[in-house]
């Protein structure tokens, strides 16, 4: 069965932490701000609004990897999106779906099963508060079980940073796989 994992309740308490340490950092305190409204809990929603939008995009994005459709693996690719990964640099989603399909192929049995663990989601605002998008690590794995050894892995990290477009919709600008 294809699950995409999301460490949720550690994503939470650390999101939380995170949250908190920030608005420590940035002069704030847990009291209420011009608003009324408490500085730590405006922190917390953000970065649970974040974490929920980006886990979502990943999860319906591995659905899509493990169904070995990757035009749907892409769609939350910006058109102009710049991966990383050892062997270089791809600019642009046609491009990003171009090198997956050079290599992985696009039929299960080459692409495997992709599993992704998000361990950190940074939500990112503007000066106004919005929330604009966010920063991921996450760790990601290949599975495939009709290979040699049988359960063959490939697995590494990964770095995403998305951005609300105008529309909304959250796109991935950057992704740093490794």
């Amino acid at each position: 069965m294809s699950t995409t994992t999301v460490g949720a309740e550690n994503t939470r308490a650390w999101g939380l932490a995170l949250a908190l340490l920030g608005a420590a950092a940035a002069g704030l305190s847990c009291g209420r701000g011009a608003d009324g409204a408490s500085v730590a809990k405006t922190a917390t929603s953000v970065t649970a609004r974040a974490h929920r939008a980006v886990t979502e995009d990943l999860r319906r994005s591995t659905a899509a990897w493990n169904r070995a459709d990757l035009v749907a693996f892409v769609a939350s690719y910006a058109e102009d999106a710049v991966y990383v990964s050892p062997s270089g640099i791809t600019r642009g989603r046609a491009q990003v779906l171009a090198r997956y399909v050079a290599k992985y192929g696009d039929r299960p049995d080459t692409m495997g099963t992709l599993s992704i663990d998000v361990l950190d989601v940074r939500p990112d605002q503007a000066p106004d508060g919005t929330l604009i998008g966010a920063g991921v690590v996450g760790r990601w794995q290949l599975t495939w079980r009709d290979r040699t050894p049988p359960e063959d892995t490939a697995q590494g990290h990964t770095l995403i940073v998305y951005r609300v477009d105008a529309e909304g919709r959250w796109r991935i600008v950057h992704d740093a796989s490794m």
